[in-house]
């Protein structure tokens, strides 16, 4: 994974990780600004976990991250093929009205 967060998807990724880490400060945020190794390092802290243990949150976080957005990516892709279907039923019903 890139170490680092591009700044658009930072701002994505502040308020869920706010969320995760509830202790961390709007500054905290600012000083972390998409970095990774100084998010792993204010794990470290402000929540007291070790080296491996900020690793492993930083881990696990991004992974359920990534998860999440291919679990929307996948519904989203779902609800367009059957709004694309429903459509072209309509097209189809339209098309035969007009030749009968």
């Amino acid at each position: 994974m890139n170490t680092d967060v591009s700044k658009g998807n930072w701002e994505e990724l502040k308020g869920k990780i706010k969320q995760k880490w509830a202790k961390f400060t709007d500054q905290d945020l600012k000083s972390i600004e998409g970095n990774a190794e100084e998010l792993k390092g204010k794990l470290q802290k402000t929540y007291g976990y070790t080296k491996d243990k900020a690793q492993s949150e930083f881990d696990d976080f991004f992974q359920n991250s990534r998860a999440n957005v291919d679990r929307m990516k996948a519904e989203g892709t779902e609800k367009t093929n059957d709004t694309i279907d429903v459509a072209k039923t309509k097209v189809d019903d339209v098309n035969r009205s007009l030749n009968s």
